[in-house]
């Protein structure tokens, strides 16, 4: 090292030689003590600083006062909106009532029935011997349709013929012996008259008594004659059974038993009849009409009736009979409609839908069903007559989803507001929204303020 290097100072150390190393921490190389600070700096005066302060806060201040009135402004705005809108009278939306045409068509469900139908059941024991008819065909009144092999009714019917065959036999020898038992009588008395003391009276009373026997034998005769023909009749009836005949005409819906088949008269269940039939020439459709248009449908009126089999069809009938009496139940009044069926497009059984046009005496009133007001007075709807609110009792009839029927309580110049609220009161004006209908001059008119009087 030449000498004219310097040498790094270095750091002041302790009375001991010990540099700040030993205490656990070291001293920048360019860090500067307080010494070193200046101390000839201008400090500010007092007066600058209050004024500083002063512009700050002021400027703040108006900051606030920009920001707050703008909001003031509105929220009075907004309170004035407020008291406005409580004062003004209530919008509601208003129409009259819907008149429905007094002449329409009513739609019921009905079900299909035929004219007659009937299980045929057998009265006669025995085995089936032979049937002529299968289901689905056509038969006449009278005409065959089974034969039953019943041998136990055939041999007890041939019996009682014998015995009836027997008791006139002894009827016949009962009347001679009677015939001869009176003429021994009669000729005791006439020998008893003319020549007395020929026969004595014992004889006579003896041919009087066997006269009376023989009469009692002809009666007891005549007796057993008439039980034995009543026995063949009755055995003959059941005979009859053995075959099976249509009692009307018709088609066989139902065969249940085949040839050979044990026939017993005492199974009547269901499914135990040798056949079904029915007579679906004319068909017979029930209707429950509801008791509001009960009295509308009249007797030899016109019916139609639509089934899902035939969309594009309507059948024509006619309305035949009904009960007279409505069911308690469902207050309802069944109608019977006759709908020929010629043609056999119609199957019993069947469900449809019956149209049957009809023509009202009053004309129904409907409302939308938003306007029917349920509270404790009752059910009422909301009206505006002479520009005022009047809450009407009501009798609601069909309810037809977005609509009421009323039967009662409502005009068709009646106002009925759509849309009632709480705000609505009794006497209260209203005002009539853009979407009001209106029918009458005088309820057109303006409204009044709900503070008028």
């Amino acid at each position: 090292m030449s000498a004219t290097q310097t040498q790094p100072a270095l750091p002041p150390t302790d009375g001991n030689g010990d540099g700040p190393e030993k205490h656990g921490h070291s001293r920048h190389p360019h860090a500067l003590s307080e010494s070193d600070l200046p101390k000839d700096l201008h400090r500010p005066a007092t007066g600058t600083v209050v004024v500083a302060v002063v512009v700050v806060v002021g400027l703040m201040a108006g900051l606030f006062v920009l920001g707050w009135i703008p909001h003031h402004r509105a929220a009075e705005q907004a309170a004035a909106d407020a008291k406005d809108q409580i004062s003004a009278a209530p919008v509601v939306t208003v129409a009259p009532p819907s008149a429905e045409p007094s002449s329409k068509d009513i739609f019921l469900p009905c079900d299909v029935k035929a004219n007659q139908q009937t299980a045929i059941y057998a009265r006669a024991t025995g085995y089936l011997k032979q049937w002529l008819v299968d289901f689905g065909g056509h038969v006449k009144r009278g005409q065959l349709l089974a034969v039953i092999d019943a041998p136990d009714v055939d041999a007890q019917l041939a019996q009682a013929k014998a015995a009836l065959q027997q008791a006139k036999a002894t009827l016949d020898k009962d009347l001679a012996d009677a015939q001869t038992a009176q003429t021994d009588y009669n000729r005791y008395l006439t020998a008893q008259k003319e020549n007395p003391g020929s026969v004595t009276q014992q004889d006579v009373d003896a041919k009087r008594d066997a006269y009376a026997d023989a009469a009692a034998a002809v009666e007891v005769g005549k007796a057993n004659v008439t039980q034995s023909d009543a026995s063949v009749q009755q055995l003959a009836v059941e005979q009859g059974f053995e075959q099976i005949t249509a009692p009307f005409d018709g088609t066989i819906t139902a065969r249940n038993y085949d040839v050979g088949a044990l026939i017993n008269p005492g199974d009547t269940g269901a499914g135990k009849e040798l056949f079904d039939i029915a007579d679906t020439q004319t068909l017979r459709v029930d209707v429950q009409a509801p008791q509001s248009h009960a009295t509308e449908i009249q007797i030899g009126q016109a019916a139609y009736m639509k089934v899902r089999n035939y969309p594009t069809r309507e059948f024509k009938g006619t309305v035949a009979r009904q009960t007279n009496a409505l069911d308690p139940a469902t207050r309802t009044l069944t109608f019977e409609l006759d709908f020929t069926n010629s043609d056999g497009a119609l199957y019993a059984g069947m469900y449809g839908q019956a149209r049957l046009p009809i023509t009202e005496a009053r004309p129904t009133l409907t409302i939308p069903s938003s306007a029917l007001i349920f509270d404790s007075s009752g059910v009422r709807v909301a009206v505006v007559r002479d520009g005022r609110i009047h809450f009407q009792p009501v009798t609601v009839g069909r309810d037809l989803g977005t609509e009421l029927e009323i039967t009662d309580g409502l005009s068709p110049d009646d106002l009925v507001v759509g849309n009632p609220g709480e705000r609505l009161a009794e006497g209260g004006g209203v005002q009539f929204s853009s979407a009001s209908k209106f029918v009458t001059a005088q309820q057109s008119a303006p409204p009044p303020h709900a503070g008028a009087n």
